[in-house]
């Protein structure tokens, strides 16, 4: 191989961990504990940032291996290896590994410092793409899978920075509607508990962009109508007459007899037909993260 393909492949692989290079998927790199455990991940879905230290490679190594590891047939055979501590030691030692080569990257490429928008992926001025249906549908399922995976903490956190970095844009109709998409991902992520605060600061945003067809609100709470199997009374729901709220989009419930009534879902509650909810699959399919990135909201 020349030194110039040499280069471009070199260069290729450090935009793709640095998240440069958000047209390239199935980019795998498998890395090998010294016990002979094999993990595999695509570089592109944790990009690595030029300021990153120890201590941040460290979170992002435990995250990879939260999202990405699967116990297999070789575990089964070495219960006494302790393949977390070996991955993650070893994630550790690779993200180190490509700081400095990111950091020299960027000093020969200064435009490729700034954030790349993922081709058709959503982005701030052009809200309420792909539609405020399924906008709000995949605020829903966003706050929905937090919650059942148990990371309300983190995204909580995560999902506050959002909007603090929001408030910093002049208040386009862009910001505000996503903003109140923000929003309603934490009023799902603690639907259970106390989503009250943040559907009416939601509902505050709805007034505020002054045009209802932008508006997420009405269409989320329809949905959550429709998923709510405990009734709820009030614009926003009254959590002290029915603490144990909890969202069910199976379109089904037992009725006091026992007997199986169709309800219907989200999805239906709001006329989202199977045909648009193929061709939207990919942005259905994207992570918080994923979009936020998107946004331009975070750089790394």
């Amino acid at each position: 191989m020349s030194e110039v393909n040499s280069n471009s492949w070199s260069d290729l692989f450090t935009m793709a961990f640095a998240g440069l290079a958000p047209g390239i998927s199935q980019l795998h790199i498998t890395i090998t504990t010294h016990s002979g455990r094999e993990f595999k991940y695509e570089i592109s879905e944790y990009p690595i940032s030029p300021e990153t230290t120890p201590e941040s490679a460290l979170v992002l190594a435990r995250r990879i291996f939260r999202d990405k590891y699967r116990f297999s047939e070789w575990d089964q055979r070495h219960p006494h290896v302790n393949v977390e501590q070996e991955i993650i030691a070893k994630l550790v030692e690779l993200i180190l590994e490509q700081v400095p080569k990111i950091q020299q990257y960027l000093a020969r490429h200064p435009r490729r410092a700034t954030h790349l928008p993922r081709p058709g992926g959503p982005t701030i001025e052009t809200f309420p793409s792909p539609g405020v249906k399924l906008l709000a549908l995949k605020a829903m399922r966003a706050g929905r899978e937090v919650d059942t995976k148990g990371h309300q903490t983190e995204v909580k956190a995560f999902v506050e920075m959002c909007l603090a970095n929001l408030d910093k844009l002049p208040g386009s109709q862009g910001v505000l509607g996503w903003k109140q998409f923000y929003l309603l991902v934490l009023a799902e992520l603690f639907r259970s508990s106390d989503p009250v605060p943040y559907r009416s600061d939601a509902s505050e945003l709805g007034e505020a962009m002054g045009n209802q067809a932008t508006n997420l609100l009405p269409w989320y709470m329809k949905m959550v109508q429709a998923t709510d199997r405990t009734p709820t009374s009030g614009n926003f729901g009254d959590f002290k007459t029915a603490p144990n709220s909890k969202f069910d989009n199976s379109g089904y419930i037992h009725d006091r007899d026992g007997h199986t009534v169709r309800v219907g879902t989200a999805e239906e509650a709001v006329g989202l037909t199977d045909w648009e909810l193929s061709r939207n699959r990919e942005f259905l399919g994207m992570g918080l993260y994923e979009i936020t990135k998107s946004l331009g909201l975070v750089a790394w």
